[in-house]
């Protein structure tokens, strides 16, 4: 099991996070996109390895590898040096203890570059209204991602899409 997670932070402080859970082949299972407010690049990637984590254990699922593109978060919750005195103490003490009730789960640091499906899912949540969206399947704009087309154009034409198919 393989769970990858992303952050986003808009010019305004506006942060969104997601997230999937692929299996051994690298099926999708499940996946979200969260509007978590306003905030820094660091918290929003620790709500989208918080938010991960709870998706995982709702599915039942207690041994994975979770991987993130951020670098800080990782080292954060593998080392958990004065986590009790962060500025986001209570977020990291959350993820902690979930970890700590699934010894089988793994952090683990990526590169942005192979990331690229859970970064528009983590754009996509940051431009959606508050709260978490989770997905049974892939939304059709994060299959633009992999090939390399950017997000904004994906959105766009999964509404000229949707249009056009509404149209008929």
């Amino acid at each position: 099991m393989k769970l990858n997670v992303d952050g986003s932070c808009n010019s305004r402080g506006g942060i969104g996070a997601g997230g999937l859970i692929r299996d051994d082949k690298g099926n999708w299972l499940a996946g979200f996109s969260s509007n978590d407010g306003q905030g820094d690049v660091l918290i929003v990637e620790l709500f989208a390895i918080y938010h991960r984590i709870t998706l995982l254990l709702q599915h039942g699922y207690s041994k994975a590898i979770i991987e993130s593109d951020s670098l800080e978060a990782i080292q954060l919750l593998t080392r958990r040096n004065e986590l009790e005195i962060h500025e986001y103490s209570s977020l990291l003490l959350r993820i902690t203890s979930l970890i700590n009730h699934a010894p089988d789960l793994v952090l683990h640091h990526i590169f942005r570059e192979v990331n690229l499906s859970v970064d528009w899912l983590a754009k996509y949540g940051n431009s959606s209204a508050m709260g978490v969206t989770t997905w049974s399947s892939p939304p059709l704009g994060s299959l633009f991602s992999c090939l390399g087309i950017p997000w904004t154009l994906s959105v766009s034409f999964c509404f000229f899409l949707f249009f056009c198919l509404f149209l008929i």
